[in-house]
């Protein structure tokens, strides 16, 4: 059974819509005013046409060649072609012009709502979701702020000027034609109650439908490995025929109504004729074979106030279904936002991060419980532990891209929740184990968390991850534009560009989220041994399964199943027979990093 439909909710975004009229009161008005002059002239040319083919009758019927009147309705009917040509061209201009300054501020509404949401926001929405809603949809529903004012107008003016020239004709036929509107206004009507509810679900499902592109998109490579051609091919088919089949439905009705609306013209016309020819045919003195004609024009012009009252259906069937998709977006309160009283973090930072009974879940299950941890200023901690242990959900609390169920993690002896998001996020330099670069610039790339930064300071971060020479290679060298997602680069080489553009951010805290794993133990050591100067007296973790990664931590915390289990010095955790102890045996005897392990027994 399909949900009713929320009238207040209906009305709510209606008047959401109508209120990004009000910055744009001027440019309304003007349009306004030439819509509504455009519909005159051109409602009451018929009128004016029966009047001229009177005096030309008359004319002829006493051979008056050279009557003046029919000179004044020539240069009258000139005139109002040009009126008419000139307001039309003037409505257009303006409408234009607020239509898209209303769609640009959507576009910047919409974006900057999604600038401020949360990852639990990105979790639960897809890419190919978010996208529909933040392109196609703007664009059908900016026809709301096109159709308004210009069909909104002429169906007043057109309505106004016709009927009110019907009723001075023949107060008869006027009745005629009003009775005959109320007809006319419940099929439009009939035709909306059907066709939107169809009509919002196949918006819904053309955002599934962008959600299997983006994602064929985002995995070609996957897919090509497994040769999926066909599984994806299926499921694409699969939704694409369900918007087929929401569309049909939907212009079923949309296929009815017009043949509808002519049949019922039609046959109000044809009463129109027999009255209008009938008094023309007993000679009425109020009635004139010009007046008829005039009658007759004038009724079937009837059709397009009412057309406008049917793309006005329109137009607010799509600005409710759409703008109600487009406002979710717009007002979606973030989950993590700045407190009232939040205070920055203090440039003078040292960046001590404490976990104090700390547990978290994303939703009902903990995925971390009772996590206490103290990092100190300008430490170095190495984070170890499974697939699912936790690792990278700890290090997410101190950005706070997740909030804590219970506890508190704080830097410097505040709580991140007392901190303004902005300040806390400048301080951090982050590597994630997924490696995001934009299609731009490499120097841009790099630059991306300090755009001020100089040639030099970017080259300077790009020998210390070992990417340097790599860059000069290219024949653009820093300006080589790579591919979307970094796609034209090996994993290790997007690696060692996250982790120059998280030190050229001049980070308090450094989170390395695997950030290693695709570079080769050579590499690795030369940036490890540029790394040591450059993150003197910052705060720095590591997550990581490597040993050679171990070697360079002053602490190493062991995690296991939302718990940490071991915690400790590489001799304290050997001597305890625990995990960390099985995890060095067994890359030891998978042959992996022998050299670099042999350092770390003789370091330490």
């Amino acid at each position: 059974m399909r949900k009713v439909k929320n009238k207040s909710g209906e009305k709510s975004t209606i008047r959401k819509l109508l209120g990004h009229f009000s910055s744009k009161k001027r440019t309304l008005l003007l349009v306004i005013v030439c819509t509504a002059m455009w519909g005159l002239v051109w409602s009451i040319t018929p009128y004016i046409t029966g009047l001229a083919f009177d005096v030309i009758y008359d004319s002829l019927e006493h051979h008056e060649i050279a009557n003046p009147k029919i000179l004044f309705y020539v240069l009258l009917l000139t005139f109002i072609a040009l009126s008419g040509f000139l307001a039309q061209g003037l409505a257009f201009f303006f409408v234009g012009n607020l239509h898209q300054d209303i769609f640009k501020k959507l576009r910047e509404e919409v974006f900057d709502s999604l600038q401020r949401q949360s990852h639990k926001y990105f979790g639960e929405h897809s890419t190919g979701e978010i996208i529909s809603r933040s392109t196609s949809d703007i664009g059908i529903v900016t026809n709301f702020f096109f159709a308004i004012p210009i069909n909104g107008t002429l169906m007043i003016s057109e309505f106004t000027v016709l009927l009110s020239l019907l009723f001075s004709i023949n107060l008869l036929i006027g009745i005629v034609c009003v009775l005959f509107l109320p007809i006319m206004w419940f099929t439009t009507r009939h035709f909306k109650k059907n066709f939107w509810p169809l009509y919002f679900d196949a918006r819904k499902q053309i955002g599934m439908l962008n959600k299997v592109i983006q994602e064929n998109i985002a995995g070609a490579i996957v897919s090509r490995v497994f040769d999926a051609r066909e599984k994806d091919l299926t499921r694409f088919d699969k939704d694409n025929s369900q918007y087929r089949d929401f569309m049909i439905k939907a212009h079923k009705y949309g296929a009815a109504v017009w043949p509808q609306m002519l049949l019922i013209g039609g046959i109000m016309v044809s009463i129109v004729i027999l009255l209008g020819g009938t008094l023309v045919m007993n000679n009425d003195m109020n009635m004139t074979a010009g007046l008829l004609i005039a009658s007759i024009m004038l009724s079937g012009r009837l059709f397009v106030p009412i057309n406008h009252i049917t793309r006005l259906g329109v137009v607010l069937g799509q600005g409710q279904a759409l703008g109600t998709r487009i406002f979710e977006v717009i007002e979606n309160i973030p989950v993590i936002i700045d407190d009232p009283g939040a205070i920055n973090l203090p440039d003078d930072g040292k960046g001590e991060i404490k976990f104090e009974d700390v547990s978290f879940g994303y939703k009902k299950e903990p995925v971390l419980e009772g996590i206490t941890l103290s990092i100190p200023a300008g430490s170095t901690l190495a984070l170890l532990g499974g697939t699912g242990s936790g690792k990278s959900s700890l290090i997410n609390l101190i950005p706070r891209f997740y909030d804590v169920t219970k506890g508190a993690v704080k830097i410097d002896g505040v709580d991140v929740r007392n901190l303004k998001l902005e300040s806390i996020r400048k301080k951090i330099g982050f590597c994630d184990q997924e490696t995001f670069l934009f299609s731009r610039k490499i120097g841009e790339n790099i630059a991306f968390g300090n755009p001020l930064a100089t040639k030099e300071e970017i080259v300077q971060v790009a020998k210390v991850s070992q990417i340097h020479e790599f860059v000069e290679s290219l024949p653009n060298g820093y300006n080589t534009i790579i591919g979307e997602r970094g796609i034209t680069l090996s994993g290790g080489q997007r690696q060692r560009l996250s982790i120059a553009r998280a030190l050229l951010a001049d980070p308090l805290i450094v989170i390395f989220d695997d950030a290693l794993s695709s570079v080769d133990v050579k590499t690795e050591r030369k940036i490890q041994d540029a790394l040591e100067a450059l993150l003197e007296n910052r705060t720095t973790i590591f997550i990581t399964q490597r040993l050679s990664t171990i070697k360079f931590t002053d602490w190493i915390v062991i995690m296991d199943k939302g718990t940490i289990a071991e915690q400790g010095t590489h001799t304290d955790l050997l001597s305890k027979n625990g995990i960390y102890k099985r995890l060095f045996e067994t890359q030891i005897d998978g042959v992996l990093d022998l050299e670099i392990i042999e350092e770390v027994e003789d370091e330490t």
